[in-house]
């Protein structure tokens, strides 16, 4: 699918979303100045993959505006969707330790995102200790996050998994657009069961 290069526009909601994400939030205007020194916004068509598991990446991402999914293939090759994330979401953490991304990362409708040069973000971060501590404060979060959800798929009713992932799927307006295979996917069940249960929902 193609990615345009965005020139023009975007300046306004770039600086919104630096100043909502964790890692960006709290740091001194001028050292987020230099970041967006080494910063690129693109748009993505539906569908585009914009990170491969086990694939590196010279930028870090963060979403601007729109959804992407992530998701986890397995060896015989089923799909597991782990969740959506939203603006003003960061992902590539890993990248600043030089690992690889663990999950495949896709565009679930247009997506608008900021590409931080790796390089540049590394370099301006190690220089923030604060930032750097805000950073790990945010993934022990996110860490634990989902071992709840880990958990969660054991302990939780489907129609109690599946509250639990039409929340984390709802885009920043609290809009859910989402099939029922792919919400059976997120909260372990199938497709007739997530409709049988939705109907349930609707109807308490």
């Amino acid at each position: 699918m193609p990615v345009y290069i965005v020139a023009v526009g975007y300046d306004r909601l770039l600086s919104l979303r630096m100043s909502q994400a964790p890692l960006f939030a709290g740091l001194p205007g001028d050292i987020r100045d230099k970041i967006l020194e080494s910063v690129s916004v693109r748009r993505h068509e539906s569908g585009t993959v914009l990170a491969s598991a086990g694939s590196m990446s010279p930028a870090m991402f963060m979403i601007l505006s729109g959804t992407v999914d992530v998701r986890l293939i397995d060896t015989e090759g089923n799909e597991t969707l782990l969740r959506r994330l939203s603006p003003p979401t960061i992902f590539g953490y890993c990248l600043l330790s030089g690992k690889p991304f663990s999950a495949d990362v896709v565009a679930s409708g247009t997506v608008v995102s900021a590409h931080f040069g790796l390089e540049r973000t590394r370099e301006i971060l190690s220089s923030q200790p604060d930032a750097l501590f805000t950073a790990i404060g945010h993934l022990s979060s996110l860490v634990e996050s989902l071992s709840e959800e880990r958990m969660g798929l054991k302990t939780r009713t489907l129609s109690e998994r599946i509250i639990t992932a039409l929340v984390s799927a709802a885009d920043g307006d609290g809009v859910c657009r989402i099939s029922h295979e792919e919400l059976g996917r997120m909260a372990g069940g199938s497709r007739a069961n997530v409709s049988r249960a939705l109907k349930k929902l609707e109807s308490e």
